[in-house]
């Protein structure tokens, strides 16, 4: 496959870029190792800056994200990267074609009041839907990702396919306003909503999410447990972000992947968490509340990643509560490796989601 190399010099022609309080996370987490993979640069221009200028709007310019991928990436955008929305789901006939057992999964689209407004959700089942489901949270740096990327859309396709009922769930993003509590509530909702509707009579109901949608789920899980509701069965987490600050790498000779900072991510997270006080709020990052008396968990890592120090540490602070947890490293993977559909990487990890929640 193509390697795709950048300057090691980039920083130095970034400019203004890094200090943006919207776009410098992001294009902090944009940045690609050098030698990366190039499918790694079509998942960044295909599913991360595009949704951000669909998502930031006045605040994240055509302008600037143009100005961004041609010196970060070296690409010139053109008409089609800035095009409308696709119609919701559009992209299944495509996964279907590869995928033909996702064929018999329905799903449709649901809006969810919660205190900031509606929030929009999907809704997925098959014929063969047993009693368990799961409230699933995209990721996005907390600033883009929606209900259509295939982190959020393919992975509920194919845990439906697999007889879990799933409710996607959206939520608001720092660049409309979305900081901390905004999100979470949003969650908080979906989660409510699900637990009245979603689960048969004796039914058991997981929540999960993935990178920030993964930091959302294992915070509401603490809120849940200090009374905002009923606790999940379990906890499912992929390539979690769950701490306000990097912990350091714990593996030695890991190719990790460096677009993850310790200042990008501090960077990232005080974004979403919109002061000072909120970035030392357990309610707003699990990995500084007291664990204990949280739901058994299962963390999927990438193993190319940096942030997978806060899911390896997450999982040692649940260990010593006396939490059942079960960490799993994705040979391999980059971070955000269930948005690739055509990944063997992705598709254990679909089995392993799968299997933990069906024990």
């Amino acid at each position: 496959m193509t390697k795709t190399l950048l300057s090691t010099g980039i920083h130095d022609r970034l400019g203004d870029w890094l200090d943006d309080p919207v776009g410098g996370p992001l294009l902090r987490a944009c940045l690609l190792p050098e030698g990366g993979e190039a499918s790694q640069l079509d998942m960044v221009r295909g599913l991360t800056l595009r949704r951000l200028v669909e998502a930031a709007g006045d605040t994240f310019t055509r302008a600037m994200a143009e100005d961004l991928v041609r010196q970060v990436l070296g690409i010139e955008l053109g008409d089609d990267d800035f095009a409308a929305p696709a119609p919701a789901g559009a992209q299944t006939p495509a996964l279907i074609a590869r995928h033909p057992h996702l064929a018999r999964v329905a799903f449709e689209d649901v809006a969810i009041d919660g205190p900031s407004g509606p929030v929009p959700a999907r809704w997925y089942r098959s014929s063969g839907a047993g009693t368990t489901a799961l409230v699933w949270i995209h990721g996005g740096g907390f600033v883009g990702g929606d209900l259509d990327t295939p982190e959020a859309h393919w992975v509920s396709l194919e845990l439906a396919a697999r007889g879990i009922p799933v409710l996607s769930a959206d939520y608001r993003k720092v660049p409309q306003g979305g900081t901390y509590p905004v999100p979470s509530d949003d969650v908080l909702a979906a989660w409510r909503w699900s637990l009245e509707r979603f689960v048969p009579e004796g039914g058991r109901l997981f929540l999960g999410g993935a990178s920030a949608g993964a930091a959302l789920a294992a915070a509401l899980a603490v809120r849940l447990r200090d009374g905002a509701g009923a606790s999940p069965a379990g906890l499912v987490l992929a390539y979690p972000i769950v701490h306000p600050t990097l912990p350091p790498a714990s593996g030695e000779g890991v190719d990790w992947y460096v677009g993850f900072t310790p200042d990008s991510v501090q960077s990232m997270n005080r974004a979403f968490a919109g002061s000072d006080e909120v970035m030392a709020d357990p309610h707003a990052f699990a990995g500084i509340a007291d664990v204990a008396g949280m739901p058994p968990t299962l963390i999927v890592n990438s193993e190319n990643d940096s942030l997978r120090a806060s899911g390896e540490l997450f999982a040692e602070q649940l260990h010593a509560s006396a939490v059942p947890v079960d960490l799993e490293l994705e040979l391999g993977t980059f971070h955000g490796h269930l948005s690739d559909p055509a990944s063997a990487a992705a598709q254990a990890s679909i089995r392993r989601i799968a299997d933990w929640i069906g024990l």
